[in-house]
């Protein structure tokens, strides 16, 4: 356990290897759809500009994604520092501080990532 423990803990110092936990299994997966589709689609020219659209999207995506999380981590460690929020104000019990967790994360890191990108 102490491991798996110390191998996440020091993947902020291996940013390559970070990238590629993220990337691979991307590529993996996208040439295997590529190869054994399930579902047969029927393009006008080639699937080229398609793939070419999804991996600019990727790319948008990733972006966005990376500058929101990075605002909420900061957000997150100085609502902390400063007793700021309302897990603070309400003094929670650990279930409500879970609940608000999730709830708050799921707005922010899905819908509100989403929402931009659509802008």
């Amino acid at each position: 356990m102490e491991s798996i423990l110390y191998f996440f803990n020091t993947l902020d110092e291996k940013p390559l290897f970070r990238l590629g936990i993220l990337v691979i299994p991307i590529l993996v997966l996208w040439f295997w759809e590529n190869g054994f589709p399930l579902i047969k689609l029927k393009y006008k020219t080639t699937k080229v500009p398609h793939a070419i659209i999804n991996f600019a999207f990727t790319i948008c995506h990733l972006i966005i994604h990376g500058l929101l999380a990075v605002i909420l981590v900061k957000v997150s460690d100085w609502c902390v520092a400063n007793q700021f929020g309302v897990v603070h104000w309400l003094n929670l019990p650990v279930w409500g501080i879970v609940l608000a967790g999730v709830l708050s994360m799921d707005f922010f890191g899905g819908w509100f990532v989403h929402w931009v990108e659509h802008k």
